[in-house]
């Protein structure tokens, strides 16, 4: 494939567990980035 042409980092201060729920849950999804997302 390559190297890739762009690179975008983002870091966030928060706990593993906090992460893992704006990750999995649909209304803190919606909250931060105004969609929830289907996950399993």
């Amino acid at each position: 494939m390559g190297t890739p042409e762009f690179v975008y980092t983002t870091y966030i201060r928060t706990t593993p567990e906090r992460l893992w729920q704006a990750l999995t849950e649909p209304e803190f999804t919606r909250r931060y980035w105004g969609v929830s997302f289907d996950t399993d």
